[in-house]
């Protein structure tokens, strides 16, 4: 064996030992993705019936006209959904202008709409609930603002997307708190329409909803109103969930 050939394996052998750490960190990584998704689908078996479409529209001469569309979260209780404001409500037109309908969402499916009636506005926090006459189910579960979200956690949204669309679970990571905004920011790939979707963290809780996209060098990233605000939110209204306002203190 010539010098050049025993060199020429030295290196190949040098490079397979470097690498082979990267394959194992690979294998790892996605392995680990694997789990997360296999956890996030076994929560999302609680909260199927979690994220709702919410349509606007209007009817002109008999004819329905459709004004925008966005998503929401059903809390199960009393038939109340929570959702963005600017879902809710529209500057450019008087409330009854147009009307609100949600729609269940569920095995890429929309099931009948049924009307809804905004019952309470927070425009600082871009929060709405809406009364409808879904059936009561399982109350979803909101994250304990005793448990702040870490660095990296993993994530699931549920935008509904509403027609144009089969819905699906979105993953992501949390970025970081906005203490200026008082909002969340995460990596997730969310769409217009996406607006007041359901995010939860692996264990099936409610971490906050979507809010708006922001860029931030040269990156996309989902702002997402946290927990804490909805918590808050929610507990300004007691009258809308009776004997289940202990759930959200």
């Amino acid at each position: 064996m010539n010098n050049r050939v025993a060199s020429f394996l030295v290196l190949a052998m040098s490079l397979v030992l470097l690498a082979l750490p990267n394959f194992g960190c690979a294998s790892s990584a996605a392995a680990a993705r694997r789990a997360d998704r296999s956890r996030a689908e076994k929560s999302f078996d609680f909260n199927r019936w979690a994220a709702v479409t919410v349509h606007a529209f209007t009817v002109i001469d008999g004819k329905r006209k459709f004004l925008w569309l966005g998503s929401g979260v059903y809390l199960g209780i009393n038939g109340i959904v929570l959702t963005n404001h600017h879902v809710a409500t529209d500057d450019n037109k008087p409330p009854r202008a147009f009307q609100l309908e949600v729609c269940l969402v569920a095995e890429g499916a929309a099931a009948p709409c049924i009307s809804a009636e905004v019952v309470a506005l927070d425009e600082d926090d871009d929060l709405a609930l809406l009364r409808t006459a879904l059936p009561s189910l399982a109350p979803i579960r909101i994250r304990s603002n005793a448990e702040p979200m870490r660095e990296a956690e993993r994530v699931y949204a549920r935008p509904a997307f509403g027609f144009y669309l089969t819905p699906s679970l979105v993953y992501g990571r949390f970025v970081g708190h906005r203490l200026e905004a008082e909002t969340d920011l995460y990596d997730l790939a969310v769409m217009p329409g996406s607006s007041g979707s359901p995010v939860f963290d692996l264990k099936g809780r409610l971490v906050g909803v979507t809010h708006a996209l922001t860029t931030i060098p040269g990156r996309v990233f989902s702002v997402v109103v946290p927990a804490q605000t909805i918590r808050q939110f929610l507990s300004e209204h007691p009258e809308l969930f009776q004997e289940h306002v202990k759930l959200y203190p």
